[in-house]
């Protein structure tokens, strides 16, 4: 007997964009075949967003409740459906949820996607896209066929094959037909799903879903055949499927396969991407930069070799050097001449400038005009109008204090405020205290000597105040003898101490000529989700993985868990990182290829030690579960 469905309604205040993407990603944890949540944009109002709602009777109403607070994160209406307040679209909403509540599996990477565009919003953006004209002719078209399906009440093949003919990012335009479809109602289950052929085939999920078929499509007609063969039932079937596909082929490849019938049946528009003119380049590159607050100087560019890249090459070269002048020693010019694109500033020995490997860090903005502004005073002013440089970083483990020391150790070599640039002395207890009585003062003069010239890094420099009662421990020799040679020796060296910032106080407070030694404190903020996140995927790239859109949104769900959970001492970049190398040991164990995949991120979060990061200290339980644990699992992804 088949179980009982209830449908519900559910509203919570109107989200703004970052919340609707939170609330994008938790619905893969909430949906399941027990339960499932699908955004109502056409029924909501009054600055409420709706959502539908099925749940089976086996679903415990608690347990329910719970799953439906975790995953609003605020309070929320819930009502059950009345007859009254059935439309057609509302119909077609819950025929998609009963669909996902009987067949819930999609093989390949999926999230969510609910920044749902108006049309004239969606329309206007292509339009608005400087350069190719054949794919705004071919949009202009597929508006039109479904503006004509609908009015005609017939169901039409949506299906596309981008044929790329330029250097430029395809997931741009792929992204860009999604929210087309999304704006126009040809997909209703708001689910971007990307996999290989055969995992579109296997994909049990009928519903108008939109899944990005991403194959390495050789330039073997006779593969091509043998793939849309009749011998390939199933594949075949797809294009009888609700759900919308698109695949990517270069020039070549559309040539052999176009001729093929099942494919022709399954992707009926083509639609190519084709490289921009000299003319349109130019004005790319006029808005990439106008973008940020800078323009072209009037002459220089027409015949640039900068013009003859594709569209990536030429938004990196408008950011690079808008970046380049951003960090200039003087208010900069807001207009860009050629010279500007050709190098920037000169690099020792082949290196990249440390102010370039500064601004490259992923957050801790404050951190960085902190230093810009030191920087930019010595260099403009001279060493001497600055009595000492002592510095004191404080803030959690893994925030960057080391990282940014050993740039700014750089940094200060370059603009003249030491005078060797190659003396970056790193300590810290160990190497400063001495475990004999009397013997402290003279290993603590033979470290800072050592850092003559240059910079002395103390890392964990609250260590010096540990011990039994602190004036029984030898910590205490040290930083007075340290007090004393960074007054003695102040334009010698510059000291800069790190640690965490209550700790970092009370070694400041124990000696009152330390605090008078220091002249500047730079404090490092934690870094939160987003910034998280960024650290990750930096990492992924670092390595030479390629991580999948689904995967990305996934450990962005996960991160903001982690920063809404933190503690007193959140480790910050090092979670990332702990999160990195756990992942590569999950796609390691499950194949041989470069592609990070949800399935990787969900199964390197469900270890304990990072699952209990994610952990409400609140409620003490893992948020999103969708059900009991004695409940049959949701099947994973491929």
């Amino acid at each position: 007997m088949a179980e009982m469905i209830k449908i519900y309604t559910l509203c919570i205040d109107a989200p703004d964009r970052h919340e609707l993407s939170l609330l994008s990603s938790r619905a893969g944890n909430f949906n399941g075949h027990k339960q499932v949540i699908f955004p109502d944009f056409a029924g909501s109002a009054n600055g409420k967003l709706r959502f539908i709602v099925l749940k089976t009777d086996a679903v415990e109403m608690k347990r329910f409740r719970e799953n439906l607070r975790d995953f609003c994160g605020k309070a929320y209406e819930l009502k059950e459906l009345s007859l009254s307040e059935l439309t057609p679209e509302l119909n077609a909403l819950i025929a998609d949820a009963k669909s996902v509540l009987a067949k819930s599996y999609c093989c390949g990477d999926e999230y969510n996607r609910w920044e749902r565009p108006s049309v004239p919003d969606i329309e206007s953006k292509i339009e608005g896209l400087v350069g190719f004209a054949d794919f705004k002719l071919a949009m202009r078209g597929v508006g039109n066929r479904i503006k004509n399906a609908k009015a005609l009440d017939i169901r039409v093949n949506h299906n596309i094959v981008l044929v790329k003919n330029c250097d430029v990012d395809m997931s741009f335009f792929a992204e860009m037909i999604y929210d087309f479809y999304f704006a126009h109602g040809v997909i209703t289950d708001p689910l971007f799903v990307e996999g290989s052929l055969s995992g579109a085939a296997q994909t049990d999920r009928d519903t108008a879903l939109f899944y990005m078929i991403v194959e390495a499509w050789p330039n073997d007609g006779g593969f091509m055949r043998h793939a849309f063969s009749d011998e390939e039932g199933d594949l075949r079937r797809l294009s009888k499927r609700k759900a919308v596909y698109l695949t990517v082929m270069d020039k070549e490849q559309y040539k052999r396969v176009r001729e093929i019938g099942a494919f022709a049946a399954l992707f009926p528009t083509a639609i190519f991407i084709n490289d921009m003119s000299a003319d349109e380049k130019l004005e790319f590159l006029e808005r990439e930069v106008a973008m940020r607050g800078f323009e072209l100087a009037p002459k220089g560019f027409t015949k640039s070799e900068l013009l003859k890249g594709g569209a990536d090459a030429i938004k990196a070269a408008a950011a690079d050097a808008v970046t380049r002048k951003m960090t200039a020693d003087a208010v900069p010019d807001l207009r860009l001449t050629i010279a500007d694109f050709k190098g920037g500033r000169k690099k020792r020995t082949g290196e990249k400038s440390p102010f370039d490997e500064l601004e490259a860090l992923i957050g801790l903005h404050s951190v960085k005009a902190c230093i810009r502004e030191i920087a930019t005073y010595v260099k403009n002013r001279g060493r001497d109008n600055i009595p000492c440089l002592h510095m004191v970083f404080r803030g959690n483990p893994g925030t960057g204090k080391t990282t940014v020391a050993r740039i700014l150790g750089k940094i200060f070599a370059e603009v003249g405020a030491v005078s060797k640039k190659d003396v970056f002395v790193e300590a810290d207890r160990n190497k400063l205290v001495s475990i004999y009585l009397g013997g402290t003062a003279e290993k603590t003069t033979e470290v800072v000597k050592s850092a003559f010239g240059g910079v002395l890094f103390i890392d964990e420099a609250y260590s010096l105040c540990a011990g039994d009662g602190f004036a029984h421990d030898y910590g205490r020799e040290s930083v007075n003898a340290l007090v004393k040679l960074m007054e003695d020796h102040r334009r010698d060296f510059v000291c800069i101490m790190a640690g965490y910032t209550r700790e970092m106080d009370e070694l400041l407070n124990m000696n009152p000529g330390l605090r008078e030694r220091v002249q500047f404190y730079v404090d490092f903020p934690d870094y939160d989700a987003g910034e998280l996140t960024e650290i990750f995927a930096a990492m992924c790239r670092e390595r030479k993985y390629r991580l999948s859109p689904g995967a990305r949104r996934a450990a962005s769900v996960y991160f903001e868990r982690i920063a809404a959970n933190k503690d007193a001492r959140f480790a910050n970049g090092r979670v990332a990182r702990k999160a990195f190398e756990r992942v590569a040991l999950k796609q390691a164990l499950r194949g041989t290829t470069d592609s990070i995949i949800r399935k990787d991120i969900d199964a390197a979060f469900a270890d304990d030690d990072l699952s209990k990061l994610c952990v409400s200290n609140e409620s003490g339980r893992r948020i999103g579960f969708t059900a009991p644990e004695s409940a049959t699992p949701r099947r994973s992804l491929a």
